[in-house]
């Protein structure tokens, strides 16, 4: 629009010095007689300096018709009436005024869609960068907004389903504008994502503390909508602009990352502090590398033990991924694994865990025949429909029975999308490899669909079995489950055991399986072949 705005002012100046040309022009070549049409000329300005937008048409149409008019006159010797001239002149600039105003007016419109969001008509994520950008370039930033809040209002998106998008527009208004009172008087709200608002305010607080008890008592009262009380929630991401070395987008981005370690953490407000960039550039970093290091060899699979509690015999192994960076050192699971789940990269990153430890498992076929090798699947890879056929040609790759891969999938990922995870899970069983519910016992609502799950064995949580042996309770939890699993035709995986004591409680327990720190830890390639139990 700035463009548009110097574009029109030049016009303005190039038209005014034409029309001041032809004036003069026409007034050394005696045309006309009479004063009469060269004041009405230079009249023009102040006939048209009211229209505004018509000043441009009205301008250049008069220099042309008077240019055309004289210009015959003069060189044919035709003489045409003065009134004549004047209706003409005056009609073709009036139509001319016109046609650029109604240009004018859609261009304003233009500006007001670009600037505004359509539903709620507060200003949109453009007006924002333009404040931000405003705000920045002032000569006194103290007497400017010192901060930036983005919110996110978590539950949007049902509000909007079980109305419309209207209503929940409304509705958002309302609970804006009483979020916006948070942030004290002058604090303005754009809206700056489909679910987001961001607030620019001038805050005398210090402390976010006090921000967030005023924050916590908006969002605890309702907004009515035909009688019916709906509650929003909301996470608010908080950073201070307290100078203008950074650019809008450092400062939005800041905000969002605020925002983002709200969410996660479930924190109603965090302010920005310089550990969470480090964390983000660890993250980029992270992310930017996995695929590289899948394909170097700086990230590999180690291997933990399986151990049949009932001979005290090596079964088989899950597969744990191991990172050493060039740069970032040595990365834990809990490091990077998170990330990835995060991202598209996890469907390549399973596809890999499942290649190697087949590729492993290959190598290990003459010494160790019957060894199976467990994978931990994402819920994002029950979600691919083709995630069954890519498992089967990896089998069909290396040329192995299905039954040596054991896929692991927590049933806190199964309930995230359980029909849909129950479809694939099926179509893997068809195979068929072995479906193990991992972390059972931490979900909530698994035992609603635990009959319908094509898996042949549960591994219960460590949490349970590091309480194993000094809490009767526990106990009475873990015989359940092993009493369930077997009801269910499943075999029962105990993961965690790190006491003789403990394997000797799951060993009176009839449990099948044990894994953990008591038997080894996860171990390179070249050092689980070689193992064995002691």
């Amino acid at each position: 629009m700035k463009i548009l705005q110097n574009y029109r002012r030049q016009l303005v100046l190039l038209s005014l010095l034409c029309l001041a040309f032809t004036a003069l022009y026409l007034w050394l070549n005696g045309y006309p007689s009479n004063n009469s049409t060269l004041i009405t000329l230079l009249l023009v300005p102040l006939v048209i300096g009211s229209l505004l937008y018509g000043l441009i048409g009205m301008i250049i149409s008069s220099v042309l018709v008077f240019l055309v008019f004289y210009g015959l006159s003069y060189g044919q010797d035709v003489t045409v009436s003065y009134w004549f001239r004047f209706i003409i002149f005056i009609a073709i600039s009036g139509f001319v005024a016109f046609f650029v105003q109604v240009q004018a007016h859609y261009e304003r419109r233009i500006n007001y869609l670009l600037n505004h969001d359509p539903g709620t008509k507060l200003p949109s994520r453009l007006a924002l960068w333009q404040a931000i950008d405003n705000q920045l370039n002032a000569k006194n930033m103290a007497q400017s907004p010192n901060g930036l809040a983005v919110i996110a209002i978590d539950n949007l998106h049902d509000i909007s389903i079980t109305f419309d998008h209207d209503v929940a527009d409304e509705l958002l208004v309302t609970m804006w504008q009483r979020i916006v009172d948070v942030f004290y008087p002058g604090a303005k709200a754009y809206h700056y994502h489909r679910e987001r608002l961001a607030v620019l305010f001038h805050n005398p607080e210090s402390n976010t503390d006090v921000l967030q008890r005023k924050l916590a008592s908006v969002l605890a009262e309702s907004v009515k909508y035909n009688g019916i009380p709906i509650h929003f929630s909301a996470h608010v991401g908080y950073v201070p602009i307290d100078s203008n070395l950074r650019g809008k987008r450092t400062i939005i981005n800041e905000a969002e990352s605020a925002l983002l370690y709200a969410i996660e953490n479930d924190r109603q407000l965090v302010e920005f502090s310089a550990e969470m960039r480090c964390e983000k550039r660890t993250a980029l970093a992270i992310l930017g590398s996995v695929r590289t290091a899948m394909a170097s060899g700086e990230l590999t699979l180690h291997y933990q033990p399986k151990i049949d509690l009932k001979n005290n015999k090596v079964v088989g192994f899950e597969a744990l991924a191991r990172w050493r960076d060039t740069k970032l050192g040595v990365l834990s699971p809990a490091e990077f694994i998170p990330l990835i789940e995060n991202t598209e990269i996890i469907h390549d990153f399973t596809y890999w865990a499942i290649d190697f430890a087949l590729k492993t498992l290959k190598k290990w076929s003459s010494d160790k025949p019957d060894c199976f090798i467990a994978v931990n699947v994402s819920s994002h890879n029950l979600s691919d429909d083709g995630f069954a056929d890519k498992v089967k040609s990896l089998l069909k790759k290396y040329t192995l029975a299905s039954s040596v891969l054991e896929l692991e999938i927590t049933e806190s990922e199964i309930m995230k999308n359980p029909e849909k995870a129950i479809k694939v899970l099926q179509e893997l069983a068809d195979i068929p490899v072995v479906i193990s519910i991992d972390d059972f016992g931490t979900g909530y609502s698994s035992l609603a669909y635990l009959n319908r799950l094509p898996a042949t064995a549960l591994k219960i949580d460590r949490a349970f079995i590091s309480q194993l042996d000094n809490d009767k309770n526990v106990k009475a939890i873990v015989t359940a489950a092993i009493d369930l699993g077997h009801a269910l035709g499943m075999k029962v995986i105990a993961e965690g055991v790190e006491t003789e004591n403990q394997r000797k409680i799951l060993q009176e327990l009839d449990c099948d399986i044990g894994q953990g720190y008591l038997f080894s830890a996860a171990m390179p390639e070249s050092e689980a072949l070689c193992w064995k139990v002691l």
